[in-house]
């Protein structure tokens, strides 16, 4: 018998992570942080002590970056450009949603 044992981590909205957390957590490279950060898909935030920290948002993406990396075997351009597609899809989404509450349409 294996027992398997994983650490979790809670998540808080309110905190700002490090680029340490970020890379340990989403299990992506320094450079493909970076990618993120350059193409928009990542917030960057400026601290007092003018480190770099990032939101919790950017922990999801990061997050769901590498899961798209690895499932689908994607370089790192074919990710950032997922990630990015994807992102969009999502906005596309919810503008039919609220067009549709305030039209009173609504499909099945």
């Amino acid at each position: 018998m294996i027992t398997s044992i994983s650490e979790r981590t809670w998540i808080d909205d309110t905190s700002a992570y490090s680029e340490s957390d970020l890379i340990e957590v989403s299990g992506l490279s320094e450079n493909e942080i970076q990618d993120l950060i350059e193409n928009e898909l990542i917030k960057l935030l400026i601290n007092e002590q003018s480190e770099k920290t990032f939101p919790m948002q950017a922990l999801i993406t990061a997050s769901n970056a590498r899961r798209i990396r690895d499932d689908f075997e994607l370089d790192q351009n074919g990710m950032v450009l997922a990630v990015a597609l994807m992102r969009r899809i999502a906005e596309l989404e919810n503008e039919i949603i609220s067009l549709q509450a305030k039209s009173g349409w609504h499909c099945l």
